[in-house]
């Protein structure tokens, strides 16, 4: 796969954290959002990924709803256009 360096911590969120309309869970699990920028590789799929893509804010593909919710992906794109946003932490 890609070979990325992480430029910029954008979110940590709490997976449990209502605002982000995750299944309940008996445990809280935090996930970390980092801008990174390609630095070598090519795209690989695996027994993970069927396909690798680029899109924009109006072709988000059909999401995992276990794993990201189409709001935490368009406030990715937000950072993109606003690159020294704060970090969102729950």
């Amino acid at each position: 796969g890609y070979t990325t360096r992480a430029t910029r911590l954008l979110a940590v969120y709490d997976r449990a954290h209502p605002r982000h309309g995750h299944p309940p869970a008996p445990y809280h699990s935090y996930k970390l959002f980092f801008r990174c920028e390609i630095v070598g590789g090519e795209p690989t799929s695996s027994y993970e990924t069927t396909a690798i893509d680029f899109f924009g804010p109006d072709a988000i593909p059909p999401l995992s709803p276990g794993r990201n919710g189409l709001s935490q992906i368009q406030r990715f794109f937000d950072f993109w256009e606003h690159p020294d946003a704060p970090v969102e932490f729950d």
